[in-house]
């Protein structure tokens, strides 16, 4: 299960961070969090394959661009 999705625009490009907590991943050594940088459409892309709604990867990235 996926928890705690924060999405910020990288500094000085047109990346964005993408930070979350898996929860399957927490019994593994050393896991504390996953974090990916990517375009606007890898980005949704990614979320889409992790079970985000679309409704709230649209606001992730709207928060991220303000």
């Amino acid at each position: 299960m996926i928890e705690d999705v924060t999405l910020v625009k990288a500094i000085d490009s047109q990346l964005f961070m993408l930070g979350y907590f898996d929860s399957e991943k927490k019994d593994q050594k050393g896991y504390f969090r996953t974090t990916k940088y990517g375009s606007e459409p890898l980005m949704r892309k990614l979320l889409e394959s992790l079970g985000i709604p679309d409704a709230e990867v649209d606001q992730l990235f709207e928060a991220a661009k303000h």
